[in-house]
């Protein structure tokens, strides 16, 4: 899977990104399993290449130029096998069959540095709406997700308060 982000208009003013972000890995008993995940970020200041590569029992990450530290407390490696890249971990939610598959449990994402998890709750179908309809979508999902931080930033102490809950149709 591949993606690209960039921020434009008055958001670009602010904070300004560019990400290239690819993502290879197999599929096993229906669920895509994480191989390679690589992103070049483009933030104003740098261009960082991270490339993350799982292996049965290795997760390899590679930034170029390289982190200063890697968080407090760093990713154990047993987080990090046990956590998928951001691209696959999307296309696990993105493949459930159900609002209740859709908006479960608490899927984990490790993208070369921090690890995260959504933390999702109960989700019931929404109607469909006419834009929506014209991209081809035919049903719809409203879930609430909490975003939590679990390893590989900052402590606490040291940044400021974030919102943590979103809301999501999926």
């Amino acid at each position: 899977s591949r993606v690209a982000l960039r921020s434009w208009g008055v958001l670009a003013a602010f904070r300004r990104f560019d990400i290239q972000a690819t993502s290879h890995g197999r599929v096993e008993g229906g669920t895509p399993r994480p191989g390679a995940f690589a992103y070049d970020n483009q933030d104003g200041e740098r261009l960082r290449k991270v490339r993350v590569t799982w292996k049965p029992s290795e997760v390899v990450a590679v930034s170029n130029p390289p982190y200063g530290k890697l968080g407090d407390p760093p990713a154990t490696l047993e987080q990090k096998l046990a956590a998928a890249d951001p691209l696959t971990q999307i296309m696990r939610i993105t493949i459930a069959a159900t609002p209740a598959r859709i908006c479960s449990g608490s899927p984990e994402f490790f993208d070369g540095k921090q690890l995260y998890a959504l933390d999702f709750r109960p989700g019931h179908a929404v109607p469909v709406d006419p834009e929506q309809k014209a991209l081809g979508v035919t049903t719809a999902v409203h879930c609430e997700i909490a975003y939590r931080e679990v390893a590989g930033f900052k402590p606490p102490k040291t940044r400021s308060p974030k919102e943590d809950k979103l809301k999501s149709h999926i």
